[in-house]
């Protein structure tokens, strides 16, 4: 409880300090915090261990810095860490973040964005991350002077392939799993 509590005074101060980036062109920055559950895992062993019904929770801490191009358009890259449940899968994403505000003229507090990458490790030996995608609808709801909080809705898919013993064959394969999730992102940016 105590180290949540300094975590957020240490954001909320440093958000004091840094000019906000939001819909202005040059450098921003964020922290990002997301909570989703997996709609499918496609794989025989996810389906083997725990059937075709069984949903699984992620959990998602980031920090995310980008450019502003334009007023609508901003490109940046993203780094975190992420965990699924059972099975327990530990991975620190690495990510290029583009955002886009498409209707500016009529409400620029509504901005869509993608995120492309990769994991650079896992918790597990044998998992071989390979490809991490989403896209997020997000809605800038509070304005707090030189920080903005925005919640955002969100699909993610994680593609990675699992090393498997064959006990028949008596060797090791590779078995590829997919894992889509439907999130909540709440987003703290300067």
């Amino acid at each position: 409880m105590k180290r949540s509590l300094l975590l957020l005074t240490t954001l909320l101060l440093f958000c004091g300090v840094a000019k906000a980036q939001y819909l202005k062109k040059g450098f921003w920055g964020g922290v990002e915090l997301s909570y989703g559950l997996t709609l499918s895992d496609k794989g025989g062993l996810y389906h083997q261990k725990y059937g075709g019904d069984t949903k699984m929770q992620a959990l998602d801490l980031r920090t995310v810095f980008g450019y502003y191009l334009t007023k609508n358009f901003s490109i940046g890259t993203g780094v975190g860490v992420a965990t699924y449940s059972d099975p327990r899968i530990n991975l620190v994403p690495i990510f290029i973040d583009v955002r886009f505000h498409p209707i500016t003229r009529i409400n620029e507090n509504l901005y869509i964005s993608a995120n492309v990458g990769t994991s650079l490790v896992s918790n597990q030996s044998h998992i071989d991350p390979k490809l991490l995608w989403e896209l997020t609808l997000g809605y800038l709801l509070f304005d707090l002077g030189n920080c903005t909080l925005t919640p955002s809705i969100g699909y993610g898919f994680f593609k990675y392939n699992a090393e498997q013993w064959d006990n028949l064959n008596e060797r090791l394969y590779d078995e590829t799993q997919k894992r889509r999730t439907l999130f909540f992102r709440l987003s703290l940016t300067y």
